[in-house]
């Protein structure tokens, strides 16, 4: 058992009593002496009889937010770190908390390893500041008060630039957090859909082809009702990942929500489009999950649609790689269909026309 760590102590604040029991358990291993608070009153009530080196702070509670007592803490414990637990699509929430001197943000739902990571860094972080302070204080004592002019104006020049640093840092955290989904890291669906439209009309302008592809993984309810969510994340992150694998860097990608991703692949026609499909359902297919006590495998099934005329819009495609992607789900699961005009009947309309069988 790890000794808890004099320099460590922590005071964590959230309404909700799993949240809490979840991270003192971790912190604790960690070697932290955790405490708990389950409002903003009792937690500034807890820190006035004594100070803690972190406050892990939920940001939204009932009563006073925990945004609400972080100027608070701030002018009254300037030695105590602050972290802020804000949910994932609370960026805006996030960045302000960082301009009110907290020296962090995490997610939820928690990554218990990213949470430990960033308690680390933030008390790193806090003992540095002291040595820096007392090394500052030595120095004023060896080489006198002009010396330790000249050392101050560096420090804040160097702290200047830190600031900026991080400044850019949680900037380009927070565009990311904006525009991607955290669990797949694809893009969201606002994201991809305002540059897919952009995409497609310069496509359309410059007569060059655009194709379509969608995604779905087979009876994936299938997955989670069988084996638990926790392994159908891990499915959707392992395709996801193959998917990115495949595909050019210039080719967007999203997930459409629940187990649908959606491909746009630039200067491509459908039949190149297909080619790359087929290497995705393939690559898929070869993949193994770690399930319970068994060794699982999924496939998917492939839609896809090609730019139609010069007053096609991203729906329009959509809609027919949809069309496609059904007929695949129709004509047996794991193979790639694709939407295409053909006379038919003595008739010119839509036909979703399979390319091959499933392997």
């Amino acid at each position: 058992m790890k000794i808890a760590n004099p320099e460590g102590r922590i005071l964590i604040v959230d309404d909700e009593m799993t949240i809490r029991r979840l991270l003192c358990e971790k912190l604790s291993r960690n070697g932290y002496g955790c405490e708990e608070a389950s409002s903003a009153e009792q937690a500034l009530a807890t820190l006035s009889n004594e100070p803690r080196h972190l406050v892990l702070l939920d940001v939204k509670m009932p009563g006073k937010w925990g945004i609400d007592i972080l100027p608070e803490i701030r002018a009254k414990y300037p030695d105590t770190a602050v972290i802020m637990a804000t949910a994932v699509n609370e960026t805006s929430v996030a960045i302000e908390c960082m301009k009110q001197g907290a020296d962090d943000y995490i997610c939820k739902p928690f990554d218990l390893n990213e949470v430990a990571l960033s308690v680390d860094k933030a008390l790193g972080k806090r003992r540095m500041q002291h040595k820096i302070i007392e090394y500052q204080h030595h120095l004023e004592e060896k080489v006198g008060q002009q010396t330790a002019e000249m050392i101050k104006l560096a420090q804040a020049l160097v702290e200047e630039s830190a600031i900026a640093l991080e400044n850019a840092r949680l900037l380009q955290e927070a565009e990311k957090l904006a525009t991607t989904n955290p669990l797949t890291g694809l893009s969201n669906r606002r994201h991809f859909e305002s540059v897919a439209e952009r995409d497609l009309r310069l496509a359309i302008r410059h007569h060059q082809p655009l194709s379509i592809m969608i995604v779905d993984i087979d009876r994936f309810k299938t997955v989670n009702d069988t084996y638990g969510h926790g392994t159908g994340d891990k499915v959707l992150a392992g395709v996801a990942n193959t998917c990115r694998g495949c595909l050019r860097i210039t080719d967007l990608n999203v997930r459409l929500g629940g187990e649908e991703f959606a491909f746009l692949c630039s200067n491509t026609d459908g039949q190149g489009a297909w080619v790359l499909a087929e290497r995705i359902r393939r690559s898929i297919s070869e993949l193994t999950f770690d399930a319970e006590a068994s060794r699982l495998n999924v496939t998917v099934s492939i839609g896809i649609s090609e730019i139609n005329n010069d007053g096609d819009t991203l729906v329009d495609m959509t809609r027919r790689a949809d069309q496609a992607l059904y007929q695949a789900k129709n004509q047996g699961r794991n193979r790639t269909a694709i939407w295409e005009n053909s006379a038919y009947s003595g008739e010119n309309r839509p036909l979703v026309r399979p390319k091959c069988s499933s392997r």
